[in-house]
């Protein structure tokens, strides 16, 4: 099985290195290893949506892959309480959560107004509920822009989208393969 592993950054990647026997650097942050019997591919897409997007777009387009497997760092909406600083997580449905309209303060989602579908901006794991995953909660993400401490705005992100973690990536990761028919899952572990 060719397996791709998708991180923003080297940071989130360079801990799986001692697992895996190299094999060979590509050009674009990808780079193969051999792991039992499958071939794994490391790969670092960058920090956000349309960087993530386009990279691993372009990825896609130069490689086969049967498997991608998404991970890296993730935020916890404190006030939830149901995972805790250091928890890995199985991110079953993850939204873009910021894709709408403010109409007079008040958030409505592109999908309410009929512009896109939900398919472009809900993504849900066919793993979820997998033997494989009960080893982590799941839990569902929103994919943000901007990072925030400000507690009205995660409480408002919370209360909309009933998401426990928010990344930056993680829905971009999850649109691609959508769109290349390509499984995927998503682990994130809580760094805040």
């Amino acid at each position: 099985m060719k397996i791709l592993i998708v991180a923003a950054t080297e940071i989130e990647i360079k801990s799986l290195l001692p697992f895996f026997a190299f094999i060979k650097q590509y050009p674009g942050n990808l780079s193969g290893y051999f792991f039992k019997d499958h071939t794994v591919y490391l790969f670092t897409a960058g920090v956000g949506m349309v960087t993530t997007t386009y990279n691993l777009t372009k990825i896609l387009q130069q490689f086969k892959f049967d498997f991608v497997l998404n991970i890296g760092i993730a935020g916890s909406f404190s006030e939830k309480n149901e995972i805790s600083l250091g928890d890995v997580v199985h991110v079953a449905e993850d939204v873009i959560a910021e894709l709408g309209v403010d109409e007079g303060g008040r958030f409505v989602s592109l999908t309410d107004t009929g512009l896109i579908h939900n398919r472009d901006v809900c993504f849900k794991s066919e793993f979820a509920g997998r033997s494989c995953l009960t080893d982590f909660p799941s839990v569902k993400s929103v994919t943000v822009n901007t990072l925030s401490d400000n507690a009205i705005r995660n409480r408002e992100l919370m209360e909309r989208t009933d998401a426990s973690v928010e990344t930056m990536e993680g829905a971009a990761v999850c649109y691609v393969c959508s769109r290349q028919r390509l499984p995927w899952v998503q682990l994130r572990a809580v760094s805040n």
